[in-house]
């Protein structure tokens, strides 16, 4: 997120929203959630808005089922 905002202010070549859902998905939505929050970046953009935080969740029960086996 923080390359993505830091390319959007100078008008530079982005990093796609896809490319950041699948990073997201990849087990990667804590940190791309903290990267919204504190770049201020795509916060505004209901996919991400809502997605990352659902996303973030699923991932949390995952994980806690992995760790209960």
């Amino acid at each position: 997120m923080g390359v993505d905002k830091k390319r959007a202010i100078s008008q530079k070549y982005r990093i796609s929203e896809k490319f950041l859902i699948t990073l997201s998905i990849a087990f990667c939505a804590f940190g791309v959630y903290l990267g919204m929050i504190f770049f201020h970046h795509k916060t505004k953009k209901m996919k991400f808005y809502i997605f990352i935080p659902l996303l973030m969740m699923l991932q949390l029960v995952v994980i806690y089922y992995l760790l209960a086996i």
